[in-house]
């Protein structure tokens, strides 16, 4: 890696912070975990 600017920076992450409508908690459980699975896709790393 160069060093272009006085801040160093060795690692990179695409990382991100989202946030949810409150609404979501209205939905029946079953319904919320659907939202989740869908959103967060835990399986895309297996």
């Amino acid at each position: 890696l160069r060093k272009v600017t006085d801040f160093q920076c060795y690692v990179l992450t695409e990382w991100f912070t989202a946030a949810l409508p409150a609404e979501i908690l209205d939905f029946s459980h079953r319904t919320q975990q659907q939202i989740f699975d869908d959103i967060l896709d835990q399986q895309v790393q297996q």
